[in-house]
């Protein structure tokens, strides 16, 4: 049995290993200026951008490195989930768009975090090892990287909740998978669903727009014959 990753003994690790894991320490701590930041809340999506503006975005919005670990903390996992619908259709930056505007390893980091605040969260003797936590984010770089970090946030938000599953004895990286795929599911259903409603809505501002411009038949009539009788006045004059 291999024994979790205790970050008070990472000095017996290797350099690389020591970096990552002082990294994913550093995301893990939940500092007060980000919980009350905006910046963790995606805004309703826009058009489409193309991958060179929306790099641009979020290295604007979240800051270098380090500062996008602190503001995306597993920490803020409870206040995304109150927004599902900002959290599907919002613009907090897929996967792939982090990978591209702070290198993969970023990426890799951001979600081991939220990987070991899983790892934490379990009560079971069992924990993922630092190799397991790691092959586990470079699955999900690969599986889905058109999610975005809100989304995912909101997928290890339920999965602690009980939604997907539960562990027995130990942490196990396939069971997080299989839930990740579960959630999947959810998600489609979901963005339908939410998509249905945006159509829904857009319909009736139309139409209440539409009946803003729209006349009574009484006024009609009214409007009609003082059209009449002014034409009938132009016509006496001339």
């Amino acid at each position: 049995m291999t024994p979790a990753l205790n970050y008070s003994q990472t000095q017996t690790l290797n350099p690389m290993e020591r970096i990552k894991t002082e990294w994913i320490e550093n995301a893990l701590k939940t500092l007060s200026e980000s919980d009350s930041s905006p910046k963790w809340l995606p805004t309703p999506a826009p058009k489409p951008m193309p991958l060179t503006q929306r790099v641009s975005e979020t290295r604007k919005r979240y800051g270098d490195a380090q500062t996008f670990l602190k503001l995306l903390n597993p920490g803020v996992q409870s206040q995304v989930v109150r927004y599902p619908e900002r959290a599907y259709m919002g613009t907090s930056p897929t996967l792939s768009v982090v990978q591209a505007a702070y290198t993969e390893e970023v990426a890799e980091l951001w979600l081991m975090a939220q990987v070991e605040n899983l790892n934490d969260f379990c009560g079971v003797s069992r924990k993922m090892t630092f190799p397991q936590m790691q092959e586990l984010a470079r699955m999900m770089l690969v599986e889905v990287p058109y999610l975005k970090t809100a989304e995912l946030m909101m997928f290890f938000h339920r999965f602690k909740a009980g939604h997907y599953g539960e562990f027995f004895g130990v942490v196990d990286p396939q069971r997080v998978l299989s839930g990740l795929q579960a959630y999947l599911c959810d998600r489609r259903s979901e963005l339908d669903r939410y998509q249905r409603e945006k159509v829904a809505r857009q319909r009736d501002a139309a139409r209440a727009a539409s009946s803003a411009r729209a006349i009574t038949y009484a006024e009609y009539c009214q409007l009609k014959a003082a059209d009449a009788i002014s034409r009938q006045a132009e016509a006496q004059t001339a």
